[in-house]
């Protein structure tokens, strides 16, 4: 099994619930592959969150199903390669992650306006109207 460096360092430096959230990461990948969070980026900083983004998507190319629970759909465009939104506890759409998580879709659930920049290597952010025109 590959190593990853952000399981393998200190994991109370970011955030104290860290230390569970990576104990049961680490038994779940050994028993079946396979990874559910939820919420795991509560409570850390923007650094800690990039990190555990990366080493979520480097799971996922290694052949580990990654299934993580978030309000920033920001953080689906980073890892997941298919999502599924919830509207009022019920599943709203589900697909491939640039068809799914669109400016339409964001003002349907969130009731916000954003808009989408679409940038190199199909990566896309989302911003709102008056941060896109700057």
């Amino acid at each position: 099994m590959r190593r990853h460096s952000f399981l393998a360092s200190d994991p109370v430096a970011g955030a104290a619930g860290m230390v569970a959230e990576i104990a049961i990461a680490l038994v779940k990948i050994a028993v079946d592959r396979g990874l559910g969070l939820v919420g795991p980026m509560a409570g850390l900083d923007n650094g800690y969150q990039q990190k555990l983004l990366a080493q979520l998507a480097a799971l996922a190319r290694d052949g580990c199903r990654v299934l993580v629970s978030t309000h920033n759909p920001e953080h689906a465009l980073q890892v997941g390669s298919s999502v599924a939104v919830l509207e009022r506890g019920r599943i709203a759409a589900d697909g491939p992650q640039l068809e799914i998580v669109t400016a339409e879709t964001i003002e349907r659930i969130y009731g916000v306006r954003v808009e989408t920049i679409e940038l190199a290597r199909g990566v896309r952010r989302l911003l709102p109207p008056t941060c896109a025109a700057s």
